[in-house]
């Protein structure tokens, strides 16, 4: 992390976007899923759809990032220094091979909530904010405005080849632990200090 951190933070710069990229987005709205039984997607589809929505696409060497915000002011409180960061963390490898990550952002601004039965398991709907296919670098989907940079390390992982069990629950539960100490390493910029 200190290593990132000496660097400087890559440049983001306005991008189009694509016909195949709003057909991407588009049919991953429009389909239901497992991980977001809300519908938040799809909510989010439908006022873009309406233009109610703002968005935008952006790129650095590391990714694309295609937004959508209920609100203008959403753009502002996205950490684009730290996203290029993560981004290149997951990134830039001595292989040079790992391409560069699309990311479709979605600002619902729905919190997570426990809104189970007491000792009712907590489902998909409660906590998910996000998904990815493994090895997948062009479909990262971010459907949650709340802990959004969490969520993409965590959706890094899966994209960048981290699973590797069958087990859907280790996978996601190791996915979780790493994501959480990589996210206590970029918000200290790799200082313990910060931490204690």
């Amino acid at each position: 992390m200190k290593d990132e951190f000496a660097k400087e933070a890559p440049k983001w710069e306005k991008a189009d976007i694509s016909a195949e990229e709003l057909d991407t987005l588009r049919k991953e709205c429009i389909t239901p899923s497992v991980f977001d039984p809300h519908q938040l997607r799809l909510k989010m589809w439908n006022t873009m759809e309406k233009d109610d929505a703002h968005i935008i696409a952006i790129s650095c060497p590391y990714g694309k990032l295609i937004c959508a915000f209920e609100r203008f002011e959403q753009m502002d409180e996205l950490p684009l220094e730290l996203w290029g960061r993560i981004m290149r963390l997951f990134t830039d490898r001595k292989d040079n091979k790992s391409k560069p990550y699309r990311v479709y952002f979605l600002a619902n601004s729905m919190p997570r909530k426990m809104s189970g039965e007491k000792g009712q398991p907590i489902g998909p709907g409660d906590i998910n904010g996000g998904y990815t296919n493994p090895c997948d670098h062009d479909m990262i989907l971010i459907y949650r405005a709340e802990d959004a940079t969490r969520v993409l390390i965590h959706e890094l992982f899966h994209s960048s080849c981290s699973d590797k069990s069958s087990d859907i629950d280790i996978i996601e539960s190791e996915t979780e632990a790493w994501a959480e100490l990589i996210y206590c390493g970029v918000i200290s910029a790799g200082s313990i200090h910060v931490l204690l």
